[in-house]
């Protein structure tokens, strides 16, 4: 489930019905299985989207929002959820360990144009902060991503505030066979996705409709496109040595969370001996992971873009 799909079910019930629930992870702790920033939305004929840890907890809130609605009493609280039976109390009905503390909120129309907002903000991967607290949904927009924090005073005084809007940004070198599925398995995970080759008129780049751009540029130039971003993942899959090659080449050195080359054991050991022959530094070429993924022997498009996929979504999770 994307963020944007959960905003768009959130002012569409908003229109319809001028209200909506909606839960939201604000903090969690060890094994929790809803972790913070972990949200749900609710319409008052029935529909709900995402998810804030699933199980017999998941099922009571939902039922405790449900209940508000029509009633004109606004539900705006925090409700904290201890996984074990041990706890004195919060028990949340669920032995997993850990804990989670959730926002319950009742949204009524005068929070349309915050969602809308927001929307905007996805739909042209601008950032903005949300912010909540104990009377109020805002929006703003912001130009640096502000790490996620949750400051609890009272139960009546709380802030919580998330990054939204734009996405990792994943820059895939390569419009074969395998960028093509790379791409896809990128878009579902939430990347903003950007293909790249240097042949023209390709059919597996003409055919993706995964990447949201989409570039034909030779690889020694596309340095030109690729700018350094500590934030960005960049994986390297060209249609041969050269094309890898002269990617690399052209990036390397610049701070990227993710560097990443397709490529058998071979292929991969040549490159990085004809790299530091003409004296690149040492520091530089160890960023680069290869053989890119965390499965060896894959055999398919598909498989090779799921193993590449999973070692990125250990990085990107890793600061969490």
């Amino acid at each position: 489930m994307s963020e944007v799909k959960l905003w768009e079910f959130l002012l569409q019930a908003l229109q319809v019905h001028g209200e909506a629930g909606m839960l939201v992870v604000v903090d969690s702790l060890g094994s929790s299985p809803g972790r913070r920033g972990f949200k749900m939305a609710l319409s008052p004929d029935g529909g709900m989207i995402g998810s804030v840890g699933g199980g017999i907890m998941e099922h009571k809130l939902v039922e405790l929002v449900r209940s508000h609605f029509g009633t004109g009493y606004d539900l705006w609280a925090l409700r904290r959820q201890v996984h074990s039976k041990k706890a004195s109390q919060d028990q949340s009905g669920m032995i997993c360990s850990g804990e989670q503390r959730l926002a319950m909120l009742d949204l009524r129309s005068h929070h349309i144009p915050e969602i809308q907002f927001i929307l905007e903000c996805q739909s042209s991967n601008m950032r903005c902060l949300l912010q909540l607290d104990a009377k109020s949904l805002s929006a703003t927009a912001i130009l640096e991503s502000i790490p996620s924090k949750f400051e609890l005073v009272a139960e009546s005084n709380w802030k919580y505030e998330e990054t939204l809007g734009r996405r990792d940004v994943a820059h895939v070198i390569g419009a074969g066979h395998v960028g093509l599925e790379m791409c896809k398995v990128l878009s579902l995970l939430g990347f903003h996705v950007v293909n790249y080759d240097d042949r023209p008129n390709l059919n597996t780049m003409t055919a993706n409709d995964f990447a949201n751009e989409k570039i034909v540029t030779p690889y020694a130039d596309i340095g030109r496109f690729i700018k350094e971003d500590p934030s960005a993942y960049v994986i390297v899959m060209t249609f041969g040595y050269r094309g890898d090659d002269e990617a690399i080449r052209a990036l390397l050195g610049r701070k990227f969370r993710y560097i990443g080359m397709m490529g058998s054991q071979a292929k991969v050991a040549q490159l990085l001996a004809d790299l530091r022959k003409d004296g690149y530094d040492e520091s530089s070429i160890s960023q680069i992971s290869t053989p890119a993924g965390l499965v060896s022997h894959c055999k398919t498009p598909m498989e090779i873009a799921v193993s590449i996929a999973a070692e990125i979504i250990g990085i990107r999770n890793r600061s969490e």
